[in-house]
């Protein structure tokens, strides 16, 4: 082992401006090693299961394995190097000779082959389960979100999964499909960045980052916690911090008040002859709600918000409030008689939205809720939704919808427009019958008619709109070259494997777009996570636009995009990798390019890249039919004529692992198909 040069690495998400040592083997000088201080976080972690099962995808040339070996772990190794006999004999001379110094005792079993599917074999012929797992192995693509996935299936009740060089978004996506799934997670500033999700009774172990160095998170990775007392804070915290201020809490305390005081005796009457004993409030503030349900006597309380509420303002005892991340699955180790979270929703990511359901029903049989509605606006709002998109997360955990307060208070000037227009009462549907007044309410309410404005939020949100266009500098105003709703139908088509987490985020940019003549494909080609669920609920939550989802076993991202298009009504394509998005304009100004050609063509523009390596790649700049040839240098979302599809044959099957989209560019160059750019 030597000390290597970082920049003898190709590797994009080399950390190479942290000044630790990056060491390598000196026959294989490009590829690294965990530096000192990970090895350290392996190794401490490892201590906390001494004489459990471990797992080890990926080893290299044994020395992570050596440092989970000597904490006493009984250890499984997979990767497929191990088929290489000078690889093998490498990982088990580091080994044993740890072994031999140090005078541990304990197994290492050394596997060859591919994850997961080489792990999923061994667990089912062994009937193995491990307490400790370590995710090192692909760093590209979807193989480490595809270890995440089967290995949250194959991890005992109380286990930690460690993952090393989260510097790349592919191996962050494993750590975000655990956190989707409920785990707790964390990540450790280091050259490369590792990071731990957790279960059960373990924890893991803290590191106390190098103060000697300004850190810094990427893009990526932003919103996670640190370990420690690193100074670094994601820009998501930071925004919230500045944003949820005295003077915010202020501003909204007295409708706040007024509203509760109002609301709260209409509620107590429905739930009657049960009259609750004890209330939590999700998203709580500093307590407004529960200050007033403490004045009617009910005094067992428990307000929960982010750790930003300044203590100062709060409006209940300080001991009936909890600080947690509303963005994590709640852990809270008892049951209310009632819930309530009220304008809290929409303040999280998109892809929180299905645990936070979750936490919310597991803590009470009875739930007042309300959530911001599209476009109506608001600090920190970043999933704005119709009711439906709610009213499906409840009915997935047994919870009906009640829509019978909204009418109650609709012309109540002392009730903030946001609850009159957005408040609904969920009851656990087995519980329904302890509440007759809210069973008859239930027979009553038409969940086809639950998205409803409210006049005050539409007048202001109209004025929005008018002093935002007023502002804007003219050149800004687009200049209507087509009709932006009689224009050629688009026909967007969005490939997903195991990629949920970004999917609501794809579609979303097709929404906003400018142009507004389009229809969305998605297709789910036999994901093991939850996009089929994430699918169907943005086509329940968006019923005036037009998403298709077509279902498919796992065949590759040829047969995906060929399929999407297949069920493609429109007269142009525009393919978009779930992991991207679009710009507003991008489908207009595409268009626009397709339309003045004299033949049917490819539009195509440059394209921005996010993380590690946020950049612009400038494809107008590098294209031409002779650097074609030799690399990449178009976005799979360029936009053609669907005629162009049939034309060349569609996306070649055989290129079932990638590099469909390129192979597709040279066959339409092959064919005389003109490439235009759009040049900004």
């Amino acid at each position: 082992m030597i000390v290597g040069d970082t920049n003898s690495c190709p590797w994009p998400y080399l950390r190479r401006g942290i000044p630790h040592n990056w060491y390598v083997d000196r026959r294989a000088n490009t590829v690294g090693f965990l530096s000192r201080d990970e090895a350290h976080i392996l190794y401490n972690t490892a201590l906390k299961f001494a004489g459990k099962k471990a797992l080890e995808i990926g080893c290299w040339l044994g020395w992570s394995a050596c440092h989970l070996a000597l904490a006493g772990v009984e250890l499984d190794v997979v990767d497929p190097l191990l088929a290489r006999e000078d690889i093998r004999q490498s990982v088990i001379d580091s080994i044993q000779g740890a072994l031999n110094a140090s005078g541990v005792k304990t197994t290492v079993e050394l596997i060859p082959g591919y994850s997961p599917q080489r792990v999923e074999e061994f667990a089912a012929q062994f009937n193995r389960k491990w307490s400790l797992i370590f995710i090192d192995g692909e760093h590209e693509g979807d193989g480490p979100l595809n270890d995440a996935i089967a290995c949250e299936k194959l991890a005992e009740k109380d286990a930690i999964i460690l993952f090393h060089d989260l510097a790349a978004p592919d191996v962050a996506k494993g750590l975000d499909y655990l956190k989707h799934k409920g785990w707790h997670t964390v990540i450790y500033q280091t050259m490369q960045i590792m990071g731990a999700a957790w279960r059960g009774n373990v924890e893991p172990v803290k590191h106390q980052p190098d103060p000697n160095i300004s850190w810094e998170l990427p893009t990526h990775l932003q919103g996670y916690h640190v370990s420690s007392n690193s100074q670094t804070t994601s820009s998501q915290t930071q925004n919230i911090q500045s944003s949820y201020t005295k003077d915010f809490y202020e501003l909204i305390g007295a409708g706040t008040r007024s509203s509760a005081i109002e609301i709260i005796p209409l509620l107590l009457k429905l739930m009657q002859p049960v009259f609750p004993q004890s209330v939590v409030d999700v998203g709580c503030g500093t307590g407004g709600w529960l200050a007033a349900f403490q004045q009617l006597g009910i005094a067992d309380c428990l307000g929960i918000d982010g750790d930003y509420v300044d203590r100062t303002l709060l409006q209940i005892p300080l001991d009936r409030f909890h600080a947690a991340d509303l963005k994590h699955p709640l852990q809270i180790n008892r049951k209310f008689d009632l819930a309530i979270s009220l304008e809290v929703a929409e303040h999280l990511p998109s892809i929180c939205a299905e645990n936070f359901v979750f936490s919310l029903t597991k803590l009470a049989p009875v739930i007042l809720f309300s959530a911001a509605i599209p476009f109506q606006g608001g600090v920190e709002h970043v999933n704005e939704q119709w009711p439906q998109y709610w009213v499906y997360y409840f009915q997935k955990q047994g919870f009906t919808v009640v829509d019978c307060l909204r009418k109650q208070v609709w012309n109540n000037d002392k009730v903030e427009p946001w609850y009159a227009q957005n408040m609904l009462i969920f009851v656990q549907q087995e519980h329904l019958s302890r509440y007759p007044k809210l069973a008859n309410e239930y027979q009553n309410t038409d969940v086809n008619q639950l998205a409803i404005v409210h006049p005050k939020i539409y007048f202001y949100s109209l004025q929005s709109a008018r002093n935002s266009v007023q502002n804007s500098p003219s050149q800004n105003i687009d200049r209507v070259a087509i009709p932006q709703d009689k224009g050629p139908l688009i026909s967007v088509v969005i490939p997903c494997y195991n990629q949920s987490h970004f999917l609501p985020q794809a579609v979303n940019s097709v929404i906003n777009q400018t142009y507004k003549n389009w229809e969305i494909i998605i297709v789910n080609d036999g994901s093991l996570d939850t996009t089929s669920t994430v699918a169907k609920n943005l086509i329940a939550a968006h019923p005036q636009h037009k998403i298709k989802l077509v279902e498919q076993t796992n065949q590759g991202l040829s047969r995906a995009r060929n399929a999407g298009i297949a069920a493609a009504e429109g007269e142009y394509i525009l393919p978009l990798d779930a992991d991207d998005i679009l710009a507003d304009r991008a489908v207009k100004e595409l268009l626009e390019i397709c339309l003045k050609s004299q033949e049917p063509c490819v539009a195509f523009g440059s394209y921005q890249m996010f993380g590690t390596e946020n950049r612009i790649v400038p494809s107008a700049d590098l294209y031409s039919p002779e650097n074609i040839k030799q690399s990449n240098t178009i976005h799979p979302s360029s936009l053609y004529a669907k005629s162009i599809f049939d034309r060349v044959g569609g996306y070649k099957l055989e290129m079932k692992e990638g590099y469909e989209d390129w192979e597709f560019w040279v066959n339409c160059h092959k064919h005389g198909i003109p490439f235009l750019e759009l040049e900004k």
